[in-house]
């Protein structure tokens, strides 16, 4: 109903300034917007419903890490279930890891936010799980914030807002992404 009132409402546009003998270029009414907000966010990994076994629900992901493993790793951030949209960076160091993430241009980010999950529980609602006991930048303590527990499931989940045809937005795939797959092998031994 929306797109035919719109349609409409350009027809006359339209109309109007070819009556009144103005032109505009080839498409400028055309052009739909592209630019939506409310889009979430999430790190790469396995989605929700996958882990449940299920054709429907979420598309959110949880990220499998091993917090034993000492150094510097980044992760792709997915919007949409349909752009990669940035990187997340996770830091171990001794018994601290520290969280933060960069988006790739021309995003608006309207909230971000993370925590870990000690094991996949089945029927896991990612949109409703807290995530307000970490702050992104800050070390947290794996011993003490985490209970000594290095195999995890990173959970990020944000909302932003960003052109969906915008170029630099590499599409994410799941059933053709060779990158995805092969990441989805190489963490699958931190899922059992």
């Amino acid at each position: 109903m929306r797109k035919s009132i719109r349609r409409g409402i350009l027809l006359l546009l339209s109309l109007t300034l070819a009556v009144s003998g103005l032109m505009l270029p080839a498409g400028a009414l055309a052009k739909e917007n592209t630019f939506h907000m409310d889009q979430g966010v999430c790190s790469m990994g396995y989605m929700a419903r996958t882990l449940d076994h299920r054709k429907k629900g979420d598309w959110y992901m949880v990220t499998p890490v091993d917090l034993s493993e000492q150094g510097t790793f980044t992760y792709d951030l997915i919007a949409a279930n349909m752009h990669y949209i940035g990187t997340l960076t996770m830091t171990v160091d001794l018994d601290e890891v520290t969280l933060s993430y960069e988006f790739l241009p021309n995003v608006v980010e309207q909230s971000m936010a993370f925590t870990f999950l000690p094991e996949w529980v089945k029927g896991t609602k990612l949109k409703e799980v807290d995530r307000t006991a970490f702050t992104w930048g800050e070390p947290l303590s794996i011993e003490k914030d985490l209970g000594g527990d290095t195999r995890v499931l990173l959970s990020v989940l944000g909302w932003i807002g960003y052109d969906h045809l915008g170029k630099e937005y590499p599409r994410f795939v799941r059933a053709h992404d060779k990158k995805y797959k092969d990441f989805l092998k190489k963490v699958k031994p931190l899922m059992d």
